[in-house]
């Protein structure tokens, strides 16, 4: 099927215009909810850069304690919590 120019054209054009809608969106919700962007900290402890299995690995053959590792995931987020509010309870 032969699509005609003018087809061609118009779907140019709207594909051009939400382009420039996004990107106009992006600019202004980025201004108005990013007015405080911080960087986060550096992280401290590589047990933080292990994925899952490798962390479930560590603790399988005592590498680690299963203690060990909750004990860095929540001291990152206390690390991290003013930035982000992502933790709640600091038991």
């Amino acid at each position: 099927m032969v699509v005609p120019a003018t087809n061609r054209y118009l779907a140019g054009l709207l594909r051009a215009c939400r382009l420039l809608l996004d990107w106009l969106s992006d600019l202004l919700w980025g201004r108005l909810l990013c007015q405080d962007h911080r960087p986060l900290p550096p992280i401290s402890d590589v047990l933080l850069l292990d994925t899952a299995s490798a962390l479930a690995d560590k603790i399988r053959t005592g590498k680690v304690t299963s203690e060990q590792v909750v004990q860095v995931y929540k001291k990152r987020a206390e690390e991290v919590n003013g930035i982000l509010n992502c933790y709640v309870d600091t038991r």
